[in-house]
């Protein structure tokens, strides 16, 4: 369980990033899609 909480808590972290146009080489990245959004803010359901 706790396996998983931190991946989907790394995924969140990196969809945040990518909101800001960072990711981890430096290079800016595309916004994020409704999709993305939904999961961010609602979770995986």
């Amino acid at each position: 369980m706790e396996s998983i909480r931190r991946l989907r808590q790394d995924e969140k972290r990196k969809m945040v990033a990518s909101a800001f146009g960072e990711d981890q080489s430096g290079t800016s990245t595309a916004p994020l899609t409704a999709e993305d959004l939904r999961y961010l803010f609602m979770g995986a359901h």
